[in-house]
């Protein structure tokens, strides 16, 4: 049951970290797009090493500064991918220094986080603990507000995988700053769908279905409306309205053209 829970969790951190919502094709030239997505796809190859490298080069040429952040935290993904701690740690420096100096912020904090899931999936959660706090203290001296967003929303996680109840203040706390501070909302939709789940643990079935629908509310692309409708149907069943939990639970696998586990 804990695995379960953990793979859950990590789903879900997967989605909202990944570099694919973030890099569209209108912002970048062709060829330069063509070798983020080959890479973005194929992270855990070992050509994605080289290829990033020509995607810097030729970022460079174009003078895409960003992009050229976007090929060095690509190789960051490929070492977290593939579980290669020593090479994660060694590289994370590389994209720091460089996203500093050429004002690319986001991605000095963005493979930082790389570290934090590493130790959070390993179950280092001291270790995983330490990192954030030093991530958190570092946000609020840049003033980095996505990034202190961010750290609420992992220590949720962590606090999740733990099998501990304060992620439920940490998943709201990293809410209610995204909307105080007019942050983007890509994630939003997804931590009303974990704060969901964590109300359900509780058994505070209307605060649940509130974040349920909170979540719907904000979805930022359609095919995330399954998730939340599946949370839904979770919410159903333990609350006992079974006949509209199965008539839901069909909506879902017809949306899905039959593709959903019962």
């Amino acid at each position: 049951m804990k695995r379960t829970l953990f793979l859950s969790v990590l789903f879900g951190m997967l989605l909202t970290t990944a570099h694919a919502e973030n890099e569209s094709h209108q912002q970048v030239e062709s060829t330069l797009y063509a070798y983020y997505r080959w890479c973005n796809n194929n992270i855990r190859d070992t050509a994605v090493l080289s290829k990033a490298d020509t995607l810097f080069r030729l970022s460079g040429e174009k003078h895409d500064i960003r992009m050229q952040a976007v090929a060095l935290s690509l190789k960051a993904d490929h070492y977290y991918f593939n579980n290669n701690l020593d090479s994660l740690k060694a590289w994370i420096p590389r994209v720091q220094d460089f996203a500093r100096k050429n004002d690319q912020i986001k991605y000095y904090y963005f493979t930082w986080s790389r570290l934090i899931l590493y130790y959070t999936k390993q179950a280092q959660y001291t270790l995983a603990q330490y990192e954030l706090e030093q991530y958190m203290s570092q946000a609020e001296k840049d003033n980095y507000k996505p990034a202190t967003a961010e750290a609420y929303k992992q220590l949720g996680h962590i606090y999740r995988t733990r099998g501990l109840k304060k992620p439920v203040e940490y998943y709201r706390k990293a809410i209610d700053f995204i909307i105080q501070n007019g942050l983007n909302t890509f994630h939003l939709s997804n931590l009303y769908s974990e704060l969901a789940t964590m109300l359900m643990d509780l058994q505070r079935y209307p605060e649940a279905a509130e974040a349920v629908e909170k979540g719907k509310a904000c979805i930022p692309l359609p095919d995330y409306i399954w998730g939340l409708k599946a949370k839904e149907t979770h919410l159903l069943a333990q609350t006992g309205q079974t006949d509209k939990a199965k008539a839901l639970f069909n909506e879902i696998k017809d949306g899905q053209n039959g593709n959903l586990s019962e």
